[in-house]
């Protein structure tokens, strides 16, 4: 289908505006917080009761020249839920309705920008048709049937981290071999200081109990009177003195 228009929140600010259909404040404040990255446009609008679901959804389609099809006229085909990621659905707020071989047919919440049509056309290879739906009706519907899987309920992850986190938990857990003979037992080691027994010192006792150490002078004193020398007579015969006997004198005549 060959739209006369770029699907286009800004495009649709206006002719609410115009048509006096909601403030332009309100507009402007809603349309900004949008383009931040906060809830769509047309889901602020129902949400804050700035406008019906329903004459949202018939200005939509007079602006753009789509068909008007809500999902409370026609079942959407649950087999195709698997072709999508199920985040994308919800953010975008789009239903796959059915699929003619390679052209979807996909039913808005109001409206969804033409960037997020293109790029889910690349991604699946396919012409999408897009028809205006409700935002009422596809959020329900989402609701029912597209589950977003927590990431805590994914049992292959949690096992993983179950098992790594008991395994360091037994890592610092497991007591030392060889710890226990290292270790000091502080209260055997107060009782044995306790036993031991410390004299007091008296200094007065210390210095008379201490012999003088002798001098050298005195150690070679002592030495010497301990030594007996014989008393040497002068006129003595120094043969006799001696206790040897000695020759006779040779006589030369």
């Amino acid at each position: 289908m060959k739209l006369t228009q770029r699907l286009d929140y800004n495009r649709l600010a206006e002719v609410l505006a115009e048509r006096n259909m909601v403030e332009p404040a309100a507009i402007h404040e809603l349309l900004q917080a949008s383009n931040d990255g906060g809830q769509a446009f047309p889901e602020a609008l129902i949400a804050s009761n700035l406008v019906s679901d329903w004459d949202l959804s018939k200005v939509v389609c007079e602006i753009f020249q789509l068909p008007f099809l809500p999902l409370e006229f026609i079942q959407p085909s649950t087999d195709l839920i698997e072709m999508f990621d199920a985040h994308f659905l919800h953010d975008s707020g789009l239903v796959p309705l059915a699929r003619f071989g390679n052209v979807l047919t996909l039913a808005m919440p109001a409206l969804v920008p033409a960037d997020i049509l293109a790029m889910l056309a690349a991604e699946t290879d396919m012409v999408l048709l897009p028809v205006v739906g409700t935002v009422t009706a596809n959020r329900k519907w989402l609701k029912e049937h597209v589950v977003i899987k927590k990431v805590s309920e994914d049992a292959s992850w949690g096992s993983l981290f179950d098992e790594g986190d008991a395994a360091v938990q037994e890592a610092l857990t497991v007591p030392d071999e060889g710890a226990g003979n290292a270790e000091m037992d502080l209260g055997d080691l107060g009782e044995d200081t306790a036993s031991l027994e410390f004299t007091d010192h008296d200094e007065d006792d210390d210095s008379t109990s201490l012999e003088s150490v002798p001098s050298l002078a005195d150690m070679d004193a002592e030495l010497s009177a301990n030594l007996e020398f014989p008393d040497l007579d002068e006129d003595e015969d120094s043969t006799t003195s001696s206790g040897a006997e000695l020759p006779p004198m040779p006589d030369f005549g």
